[in-house]
């Protein structure tokens, strides 16, 4: 009975997960924003789903906070360094005065009473590197007003111009000419380069469509096919398409627009042409999307696409490391597994492989490649590739407020390593008492005598097992590394795990919050950081990013538990 429970669960987690799919492939068969998109643009990101109220209305919470420190750095931006060219100030200006107008809006009632849709969807994507952005909108007469308001504060009177029955605002800036219209139905947005701007208005505009566009192909079909996405807001940034516009071989209107910006192709040879494009053609495009939606909680997936050889080699980049990418409730977690040898086979193969390709390529430098993969050598020595990895967790961490030192850590460190003895034999060159420590190799830990090192130091334990090292402080030392050395393998296996309460490090902070504002005054990057994490804190839970190797190539995944 409790077998056929758990495959009845299964199946109705998996018919889940393809209805959203299935949802996901319709939602982007009926999408009338692909239309606008050209397809062979070199960067696009679309919902083709409203994403939902619940969780929108959740993130917008925290909107206003982060609004402030926008206008805030804006502003200091504007004061402090003035920017060459004038469009980089002006478009600074610009935005200072659409964050402002946003300031107290960031609501379903706030964003409706500017026109604005909480639920709308939205399509971004380019024109060679310049951005184009059409969005959903409730009240076409109430975006009309809001960009008045922008014109007022930002002193930028744009010029009102007419496209057949289309009316739009048109911003001089230059070289470039800034573009924003209302249709019935969508706001747009749009950079043009002002040689260009005749040829490319119509397309801007929607007055005519492009030839080929994203809603002809199978494009975004596949994405979601190949990712799980579930479209409520993915995209792509096509790097082959990028190369393509940097060597001054785009077609159409990528074309126009590299001519109109002035842009001189890549000055290279037939050799060195080649080899970029190889170069680029290995990691040719990067993916992004929603992978799982809920009411309270989202997942992100961010693919870089590679050759089959480089994903193969990915692949074999991460050895197992115990606990590693396993769900936990930590403060804090961080942990890395790394196979050095590996990487070193890839980078020097990487670099054989460049010198092959590109001999006779007046940007390489032979003797200059061939004296780093000496140096690859030197770096990644037999005391280092031993090392294989390792898991950081810290559980809790109580700060003195009085000096802001930690007064309480309880935390684990487990080092994976071929022979761990001889790590731990690296802590006599802190102190040679160290050198005497007689750990065995049971597991069971003995006290670290970091007192030597300072009088404030935690109790501390070591261990050593296996291929595993084990330090530990807090907590019964014998219990904490018996679970670690046991602690399951995730496979396949992370190169990068993070995990973070954002709730846990705020209250902690709080305690020592006086202390941590004095000693980072009159660093404005900082003080602005910590405020964001602050107000962030408020919305967000646990924060889970994994970075793996897979055949695709890179993944990174991230999932958001909102409080």
């Amino acid at each position: 009975l409790a077998a056929a429970a758990l495959a009845l669960s299964l199946a109705s987690c998996g018919d889940s997960k393809d209805k959203e799919q299935q949802a996901a492939v319709e939602a982007v068969s009926e999408s009338v924003l692909l239309a606008y998109a050209p397809a062979d643009t070199p960067y696009v990101f679309t919902n083709s789903r409203p994403f939902p109220r619940v969780i929108t209305e959740k993130l917008l919470l925290n909107a206003d906070a982060e609004l402030e420190h926008a206008a805030a750095e804006l502003q200091r931006a504007i004061d402090t360094e003035p920017c060459e060219p004038a469009e980089e100030q002006q478009l600074m200006i610009l935005a200072q005065a659409i964050v402002a107008e946003l300031q107290g809006k960031m609501s379903a009632e706030g964003l409706e009473s500017l026109g604005l849709l909480i639920d709308g969807r939205s399509l971004v994507y380019g024109i060679g590197a310049l951005p184009v952005i059409r969005s959903e909108i409730g009240d076409p007469q109430k975006v009309q007003d809001l960009i008045a308001r922008v014109e007022q504060r930002s002193g930028m009177t744009a010029q009102q111009q007419q496209l057949g029955e289309q009316s739009y605002r048109r911003f001089d800036l230059e070289q470039l000419v800034g573009i924003m219209a209302v249709t019935d139905k969508h706001l747009v947005a749009a950079l043009l380069p002002a040689k260009a701007e005749a040829e490319l208005l119509p397309l801007v505009l929607g007055n005519s469509m492009p030839a080929t566009s994203l809603a002809d192909n199978e494009t975004f079909k596949q994405l979601i096919a190949d990712n799980g996405y579930l479209g409520y807001g993915e995209g792509y940034i096509d790097l082959v398409r990028f190369s393509e516009f940097a060597l001054g071989e785009s077609q159409g209107a990528n074309a126009l627009i590299f001519s109109a910006l002035d842009g001189e192709p890549a000055d290279l040879s037939p050799v060195c042409k080649r080899m970029v494009k190889d170069l680029v053609q290995s990691v040719p495009r990067i993916t992004g999307g929603f992978t799982e939606v809920s009411d309270n909680s989202y997942s992100l997936k961010a693919v870089v696409e590679t050759s089959e050889g480089i994903a193969t080699r990915l692949q074999r980049l991460a050895p197992p490391v115990p606990g590693l990418g396993i769900e936990n409730d930590t403060m804090l977690s961080l942990g890395l597994a790394l196979n050095l040898p590996e990487l070193r086979d890839a980078l020097k193969a990487g670099m054989l492989s460049m010198m092959e390709q590109g001999k006779g390529c007046e940007m390489l430098d032979e003797q200059e490649m061939t004296q780093s993969m000496q140096g690859l050598d030197m770096v990644f020595n037999p005391m280092v590739t031993g090392i294989k990895g390792f898991n950081l967790q810290v559980n809790d961490l109580v700060f003195d407020p009085q000096n802001v030192t930690p007064k309480f850590v309880d935390a684990l460190l487990l080092l994976a390593a071929d022979d761990p003895r001889s790590v731990s034999g690296m802590l006599g060159m802190l102190n040679h008492k160290f050198t005497q420590l007689q750990i065995p190799a049971d597991g069971s830990p003995v006290v670290l005598p970091l007192e030597e090192l300072s009088a404030d130091a935690p109790v501390t334990h070591i261990a050593i097992k296996d291929k595993a090292l084990v330090v530990t402080t807090g907590g019964d030392a014998r219990d904490k590394s018996a679970a670690a050395f046991a602690a399951p393998l995730e496979s396949p296996a992370p190169i990068l795990a993070v995990d973070y309460n954002c709730a846990k490090l705020l209250e902690r902070l709080s305690a020592v919050d006086d202390h941590v504002l004095l000693n980072i005054q009159g660093d404005e990057d900082m003080l602005a950081g910590y405020q964001s994490f602050k107000d962030s804190s408020k919305t967000y839970g646990q924060v889970s990013v994994r970075v793996t190797g897979t055949a695709q190539g890179l993944v990174i995944d991230q999932s958001v538990m909102l409080r």
